[in-house]
């Protein structure tokens, strides 16, 4: 039977992983079911990326991180 993960998502997980991509399965990841994102991750990555908010009281506060995106639409 064809489904996404026979015809697609495993080739792409095998090719990423040969380019040196480290794969998590989704229930490895410190993340509830329904939530998209990994929160910790997004910070730690967005302040590794723009280190001038590091320092941002958003970013830092245990805070619901859409209220970042939301001040800075």
């Amino acid at each position: 039977m064809f489904n996404e993960d026979n015809t697609i998502e495993q080739m792409m997980i095998q090719k990423l992983q040969q380019n040196w991509w480290h794969y998590v399965p989704a229930e490895e990841l410190p993340r509830k079911q329904n939530e998209v994102l990994v929160e910790s991750m997004v910070k730690s990555a967005l302040i590794r990326l723009n280190p001038e908010i590091a320092e941002d009281e958003y970013i830092n506060k245990d805070k619901d991180f859409t209220d970042f995106w939301i001040r800075e639409l």
